[in-house]
């Protein structure tokens, strides 16, 4: 190879490399690409759902989807209560989370809602029962305070002390109308601790709409309850004649407090 073509030859193998030096620092210094979004989208309308002291298994949820429609949230009850209704099971918690519908905690093995000593040995027991679940922390777990329980603020005082000291957060479900004795109860625990209205997740059955399918649920949320208060649960249809379910609404802000 003659002298004149060796330096050509040199002159393009320097340039080749520093055109690829360069490439490469202008495509370092750029922005790296922003990471995929994986984060669930939040609706922004309320969730339709059901509850059921029955067990949600196939041929159930068969059932509700077949007569009602596909609930985003179902209400189960913890642990069996002889003769009102059957506790969860491993095996419809995996069908439901398999089924991308979350789970709403129930506690109900009392019946008198009264004294502060009440409400703190019923939130422990239910925190048992949770950990027994293995529920993960953050869920909220609701008292079943039915419309024939008696009910006073010291039960209410007890239940938020004890729970909001857990990994878990407060619930309530019940008749919460204005002229209601929960509501009056629920006022007055408020009165002496302001924190129950702010971590207190209200399920109520106020007003009544009564059984629904999705399509024709109520398209206003128009639940009653604590004004002020985390007011994210409407059971507004009671006793459904086929699947023996009871119809709900949702806010979308009660998907933080649900066992997904």
């Amino acid at each position: 190879m003659s002298e004149h073509f060796r330096q050509i030859f040199l002159g393009l193998i320097i340039a080749f490399f520093a055109g690829f030096s360069l490439f490469f620092l202008v495509s370092k210094d750029g922005p790296d690409p922003e990471p995929p979004n994986e984060e669930t989208p939040v609706p922004d309308s309320p969730l339709w759902g059901v509850d059921s002291v029955n067990i949600a298994n196939e041929d159930f949820m068969n059932c509700i989807t077949g007569s009602f429609g596909d609930p985003a949230v179902f209400g189960r009850y913890m642990v069996d209560k002889e003769g009102v209704s059957h506790g969860l099971t491993s095996e419809e918690i995996e069908y439901l989370h398999a089924n991308d519908i979350a789970i709403l905690p129930i506690y109900n093995h009392f019946e008198d809602a009264t004294t502060y000593e009440a409400g703190v040995a019923e939130a422990e027991q239910a925190i048992a029962f949770a950990n027994d679940y293995q529920i993960p922390e953050g869920v909220a777990l609701f008292a079943d305070i039915e419309p024939i329980y008696p009910v006073d603020h010291q039960f209410i005082l007890g239940w938020h002390d004890t729970i909001s000291a857990s990994p878990y957060q407060s619930g309530i479900y019940g008749v919460f109308s204005a002229d209601s004795e929960l509501t009056a109860a629920f006022q007055q625990a408020v009165a002496e601790n302001e924190e129950i209205l702010a971590e207190t997740v209200i399920w109520s059955n106020q007003p009544q709409v009564g059984i629904t399918t999705e399509a024709t649920a109520p398209e206003e949320f128009a639940m009653e309850g604590p004004e002020g208060g985390l007011l994210y649960a409407w059971q507004y249809g009671l006793d459904a004649e086929v699947c023996n379910i009871d119809t709900n609404l949702f806010q979308p802000e009660i998907l933080d407090y649900l066992w997904r």
